[in-house]
């Protein structure tokens, strides 16, 4: 085992003048009374992560970066979550965008295709992530990189301050198209965020709407 760990650390230090932005990994063996330091990229370990958080002054960054169209699967929503359980409630706002390009395409499809169990535990799962957002008792302020759609959308909706992107770019609700009912907590948030001359158009008629 010790020397899997010292040929580990030798390839990586081997890396390190192409590699950058590096880490270390303490780790200890007691029994051995030994401190092996493990060097890693640290972007190699965020090619694994689907939406990250970081801190810059008081203000929380949620990023959605599945490297794709970052839809809500159970993944996504159960980091988004886990990542919103870190955001101090009592100071400071929170930030969420997406990449470059997209924000987010809603829930995980091919999940909601599965089957019926596998789609209601996601959509319950996101719209309790929704309604904390929702009720989050700090500032949230959505920054709309890209798409916005379905679920994507009513993240921004949920959220108290929105700021777009400029490009051409399409934000709204395709439930209907996709013959599906919209929900009853989305009406509930539409309330509150759409006026009277938009919510059947953004609804009923799931037209799409332009970023600018």
């Amino acid at each position: 085992m010790i020397n899997v760990f010292k040929e580990v650390s030798k390839r990586f230090v081997g890396q390190k003048k192409q590699l950058f932005n590096f880490f270390i990994i303490d780790i200890y063996y007691l029994s051995l009374d030994m401190h092996i330091k493990i060097y890693f990229n640290k972007s190699i370990l965020l090619l694994f992560m689907i939406a990250t958080l970081k801190t810059e002054a008081d203000v929380s960054i949620i990023t959605l970066a599945d490297g794709k169209a970052n839809v809500f699967s159970p993944s996504m929503i159960s980091e988004f979550s886990a990542l919103l359980d870190q955001v101090p409630n009592n100071k400071g706002s929170l930030l969420i965008h997406g990449r470059p390009g997209m924000f987010s395409a809603g829930f995980d499809l091919k999940v909601m295709m599965s089957g019926p169990e596998p789609a209601v535990h996601m959509v319950k799962s996101g719209f309790i992530m929704l309604q904390r957002v929702f009720s989050f008792p700090r500032p949230v302020v959505a920054a709309c990189s890209g798409h916005a759609i379905a679920l994507g959308a009513f993240l921004l909706c949920s959220s108290d301050y929105r700021i777009g992107a400029r490009g051409e770019f399409k934000i709204g609700a395709n439930e209907l198209r996709n013959n599906m009912v919209v929900p009853t907590p989305i009406l509930e948030i539409a309330k509150f965020k759409l006026t009277k001359s938009h919510k059947q158009r953004a609804l009923l008629n799931a037209e799409m709407y332009s970023i600018e």
